[in-house]
């Protein structure tokens, strides 16, 4: 894959602000929302729009170019979060809050290092 940037394969660069952070903590607060007015739809989705923006931010800051959400939860090291939304009969409540916990930016690659 070849980033349209920069031409080269694979590597667009670091960038200056790593995408992800304020469209995760968007998609977590609609999820909480939704899931205390039990819309099970609309919350989930917002999950899963939190992991794909975390996972997206995350190789985007490793270099890596991602054309589409293939495998990109594996890929970023967020297949646990991916196990969590499998199992659909659990509490929304509940579901929420170990996604955010599971999702919070401590590595590396989002405090500045």
């Amino acid at each position: 894959m070849t980033c349209p940037a920069r031409g080269s394969r694979r590597s667009c660069g670091r960038p200056r602000r790593l995408p992800g952070p304020g469209s995760r903590r968007g998609a977590l607060h609609f999820a909480e929302v939704h899931a205390g007015r039990q819309d099970r739809v609309a919350s989930l989705a917002n999950l899963c729009q939190a992991v794909l923006a975390v996972g997206q931010g995350r190789l985007a800051a490793a270099g890596e170019w991602v054309l589409n959400e293939k495998r990109l939860t594996e890929r970023a090291g967020l297949g646990s979060v991916q196990d969590q939304l499998r199992r659909p009969d659990q509490d929304l409540g509940t579901l929420v809050s170990g996604v955010r916990a599971a999702l919070e930016l401590r590595d590396d690659v989002w405090m500045g290092a």
